[in-house]
This record gives C-alpha cells, structure tokens and sequence, in this order.
C-alpha cells in the first residue's frame, strides 16, 4: 500500500474541537443546511476549495470502475470529482457521522442519479468495513479527529495492493486561515 498525503488547502478548527460523536452531530446538524454555501463563499476569500478537491481526487489515481471510501464525506463534496473518474461502473462509499449532513449529501446523489454511490452513518474511530477500495479519501476532517493516527491506519487497512490514501487537511494557520477559523466560530 502507497501512503501519500497531500496537505493543500485551509481547514476550518475550533479551538476547542469537539471530542465525542455526540459533540460533532450537535456542531455540524446546524451547519448542514448551509454547508456546501459556506463552503463555496471561501472562493471569495482565496481558497480554491473545488482545485484542491480535484487535485486530492486527482491524487487517488483511480481508473474508471475503481471503488473509492470517502470518509467524513460531509454533504458529498468530493463526489463530483470522484464520479468523473471512476464512471458509472465505480463505487464511492462515503462515511460520515453526522445524519444532517449524510441527508445532504443523500438529495445531492439523488439529484445527479448516481446509482454507486452509498452512505453509511458511522464514526470513523469505529469503522470498519467488510469491504476493500482502491482509494481512500479524507478532505478537512481527519484533523478533528481525536484518534486520527488510528483512523488513517484503519482507511490503510481498507485498501486493496496499490491502493492509495489521500488526506487533504491543515491546522489552524495565519491570515486567510486564521480568519476561517474566527468566521466558523462566528457562525456557530
């Protein structure tokens, strides 16, 4: 198995990020409906959100039919760019362990009839899939996981031979970073 991680981007931390399932549904529920809109408006900041999904996807060198885990997939952000690869004969699998969010990303994959793509509510820490990929994705959210080292470990460990493991995440950072971060806890 190849590890490479590709850290690009700007991540949105919390200073005091929370620590247990419960505390991520209670701060993402709210969020969920406006998400993908929050996220977008990041343009207006610099961040080229949709670049650095695409490079990370780009980074997973699928091949169309491949069978890709998508892990706290969010509102299903990536999956646009994961299903111009891996075409209608591939698989995503996107986890995530917040329902607001996973409903999202569920009207999101009703909308454009992907037929292969499935979601399952899961905590990360917990998973474990009786199901092999090809790549394993992980955008903006492994940083907030309290066990992350174990949560890479476990989405290795899902890989089939030359699988590859992408993460796209940073910390908390100066300037147009350090201003996500006061504008996410704004607006919680």
């Amino acid at each position: 198995v190849q590890r490479d991680w590709l850290w690009q981007g700007t991540h949105m931390v919390n200073k005091q990020r929370p620590g247990t399932p419960q505390e991520y549904r209670e701060l993402y529920t709210p969020l969920a409906a406006k998400y993908d809109k929050a996220v977008s408006s990041f343009a207006l900041l610099g961040a080229r959100v949709g670049a650095y999904r695409r490079t990370a996807v780009r980074e997973l060198r699928l091949k169309p039919g491949s069978a890709v885990l998508d892990v706290a997939c969010g509102t299903g952000l990536s999956f646009p760019y994961l299903e111009q690869v891996i075409g209608e004969t591939g698989r995503i699998v996107g986890v995530d362990i917040t329902p607001a969010l996973l409903n999202k990303a569920k009207e999101k994959v009703e909308k454009h009839g992907w037929k292969n793509v499935e979601l399952l509510e899961a905590d990360a820490n917990q998973l474990d899939l009786s199901q092999s990929f090809d790549g394993a994705i992980c955008c903006h959210a492994l940083s907030l996981m309290p066990a992350y080292k174990e949560v890479a470990l476990r989405m290795v460990k899902m890989l089939n031979v030359g699988g590859r493991l992408v993460v796209m995440d940073v910390g908390e950072s100066a300037g147009v970073g350090k201003f996500m971060n006061d504008l996410l806890a704004w607006l919680q």
